[in-house]
Order: C-alpha cells, then sequence, then structure tokens
C-alpha cells in the first residue's frame, strides 16, 4: 500500500502537476489523521468497555458485600434483643414476685448474661468504598452521591455502636468476674454454676442487679441501632440494583 501511494507522488512530480500533486498529498494527509482519529476512537471504545466491564464487576461484588453487613447487623440486632429479653428474664424473676418467667427462661438468661454480638460494616468493596480507597473505580456520579449519603447516615450510628459495645464489654466482664467470684468463693470451685439458684442472695448482690439492668438497656438500644444501620444498607442496595 505504502509503495502505491509512492508511486502515485513520483508519478505527478515527474509529470510536473504540482497542483494535482497537492491535492493528493493534502489527501493522503487527510487519510492519515482519519486513520488516527479512527484508531483514537477504537481505543477509547475499547477502554470504557474494560472500565464497564469492571465497574459492573465491582458493583456485583459490593451486592454481595453489601448484603452480607445487612445479614450480620440483622443477626446482631435479632441477638441483642432476645439478650435483651433475656436480662429482663433475670430482672423479673428476681425482683418482680408477679412475674411469670420460669425457672428455666431464668437459668438460660443467666448463662447467657453478657454476650453480645458486633455489628461490622466494613465488609471487602463496601469498606474500601466507604473509606474512599476505591474513588478511582467508582467515579460514577449517582453511585457517589448515594456513597456519601451512606457514609453520612452511618457515621453517627457507628460512634454510637461502638460506644455500646465498649459498654457492653465491660459490663460483660463485669458479669463474669461475679460469676467467677460466686462460684470460687461460696460454691466451691470454678465451673460450678450452682450460686445462680441462690436467688436470695443474687436479691441482695446490688451490683450483680445493677450489672444486669444496664445489660438490659444497652442491649435494647443495641438492637435499635442494629436494625437501623440495616435499613440504611438496605437502601443503598436498592441504589445499586439500578445501576447498569
Amino acid at each position: 500500500m505504502i509503495k502505491f501511494f509512492r508511486k502515485i507522488r513520483q508519478r505527478l512530480l515527474t509529470e510536473n502537476k504540482f497542483s494535482k500533486y497537492l491535492l493528493y498529498a493534502i489527501g493522503e494527509i487527510l487519510l492519515v489523521v482519519i486513520g488516527i482519529l479512527i484508531a483514537l476512537q477504537i481505543n477509547m471504545w475499547s477502554d470504557n468497555r474494560k472500565a464497564k466491564v469492571q465497574f459492573e464487576g465491582f458493583t456485583e461484588q459490593l451486592k454481595v458485600d453489601v448484603e452480607t453487613a445487612i445479614k450480620n447487623a440483622e443477626v446482631v440486632a435479632k441477638f441483642s434483643l432476645e439478650q435483651s429479653t433475656r436480662t429482663q428474664n433475670i430482672i423479673d424473676y428476681l425482683l418482680d414476685p408477679k412475674s411469670t418467667v420460669d425457672f428455666e427462661s431464668y437459668k438460660e438468661a443467666m448463662e447467657m448474661a453478657g454476650r453480645y454480638g458486633i455489628i461490622v460494616t466494613n465488609v471487602g468493596n463496601l469498606g474500601k468504598l466507604l473509606s474512599g480507597d476505591l474513588d478511582d473505580i467508582y467515579r460514577n456520579p449517582a453511585l457517589v452521591l448515594k456513597v456519601q449519603e451512606l457514609q453520612t447516615n452511618l457515621l453517627v450510628k457507628e460512634e454510637v455502636t461502638d460506644r455500646f459495645t465498649q459498654k457492653l464489654a465491660i459490663y460483660q466482664g463485669q458479669v463474669i468476674e461475679f460469676s467467677n467470684r460466686m462460684e470460687l468463693a461460696n460454691y466451691g470451685k470454678q465451673g460450678d454454676d450452682s450460686w445462680i439458684y441462690d436467688v436470695e442472695m443474687l436479691r441482695k448482690a446490688p451490683q450483680f442487679m445493677e450489672n444486669i439492668k444496664n445489660l438490659q438497656f444497652y442491649y435494647r438500644v443495641y438492637s435499635n441501632f442494629g436494625n437501623a444501620i440495616a435499613q440504611d444498607l438496605e437502601k443503598f442496595k436498592e441504589h445499586l440494583d439500578t445501576l447498569k
């Protein structure tokens, strides 16, 4: 092809047809420019296609990570609510003469006292997205706005739940310390849970009752925040479903 164009140029020059040669040269330049533009367009199309595939893969994994975070928040919220009920059963069994709580429910609650779950939103791509580590990937304007909205909604909730987690850890430690002390001091050896049958002793243990009441309160509020976080994540997931 190059030889073909070269022969045309040489023939026009030898025939002294400068005007035709000039037109030919301009035409050749235009062909080169058009070729470059086509190549650039193809390259741009290829880059856009790669970016689209990358974005689609990212959003699909993001949906999985968001769903994981939703399930975690819901599970923790449910468990915290159950724990709130259990600790209330302890309070009612020990302090309310009219309580309908039976001994088995009370015993189960005593064995579960202090246990808690942790709400986790820092999951895979979701965690990276909220921290800003994936800014170069997710530059979809609509997604950017939704991420900012989610960050705003979660920020205060996560700060509060972190404080609640710290409180639950403290109260859990106090309950464990109390139970160990009761087992060793009054009932012979660690691992002996017969102290929980001594209702009169527990009624007269103000620190224990205070710990249980604190646990009941923080379990209930922690459950509410877990459900609120799950709702925020659910709304974000609904937006992800609309992305193309």
